[in-house]
């Protein structure tokens, strides 16, 4: 049986799409379709496998949640069962996915992973990777996706950093802008109306200082 993925990288997303590190870090910004994108991703990981197990972690369970109705939605003829209850899907292949919300600990320290994709990992705490996720990828020397939108200098920052190094790393860096959904008249209406830290932040996605959001030509808009 041939099965083709329900959705087609476009432009720039092919090169976040055909990262092939252990470890990937998309720093990205907002609509640019990142989680998408990594949804094929794993599914195609786990569809060369029979043992996968992978773990997508959202920062609270109603992300997760949304997510997993979307792997329903568009994958379905890769599932061969699921439960909604507990958010996890079997695919046709033998592989596992879980969707988890980082906001409930207690759900995540269990399984050995062979993968896993922290999104929007910059508004999740550090821990989450280095006392959760990570113990659980070492015996399978499994990977992660890193990927979201940033959120200061935090610890997202540092993974950013670490990826340039680091050989078992890669990493890709999109602002919106690059999207093939953001029409390009709207991000500009966006740039002309939107706190300049904050632009740079959530569409150009650059690590911003935390407290720097100031608003361009503000002598304009008070006069």
């Amino acid at each position: 049986m041939v099965l083709t993925l329900p959705h087609k990288p476009a432009g720039d997303q092919w090169q976040y799409y055909n990262l092939a590190s252990r470890h990937t870090v998309g720093v990205i910004g907002r609509q640019y379709g990142k989680s998408t994108l990594a949804t094929l991703r794993a599914v195609k990981k786990l569809m060369a496998r029979q043992d996968g197990n992978h773990y997508w972690v959202s920062p609270v369970y109603s992300q997760a949640k949304v997510q997993y109705d979307r792997l329903l939605r568009h994958y379905g003829a890769f599932i061969e069962k699921h439960n909604k209850t507990e958010l996890n899907a079997k695919l046709i292949s033998g592989s596992w996915m879980h969707f988890k919300g980082s906001d409930k600990p207690e759900n995540l320290k269990s399984d050995t992973l062979t993968s896993a994709t922290l999104n929007e990992c910059g508004t999740m705490h550090e821990t989450v990777w280095s006392e959760v996720i990570r113990p659980m990828l070492a015996v399978k020397q499994g990977g992660c996706d890193f990927i979201g939108t940033p959120k200061g200098k935090n610890w997202f920052f540092l993974l950013w950093q670490q990826s340039d190094i680091d050989s078992e790393f890669s990493r890709h860096h999109a602002p919106s802008s690059r999207s093939p959904f953001f029409n390009e008249s709207e991000f500009e209406k966006i740039r002309a109306t939107t706190p300049e830290a904050i632009f740079r932040q959530e569409y150009l996605a650059e690590f911003v200082d935390d407290g720097s959001e100031v608003f361009r030509n503000f002598r304009d808009c008070i006069e």
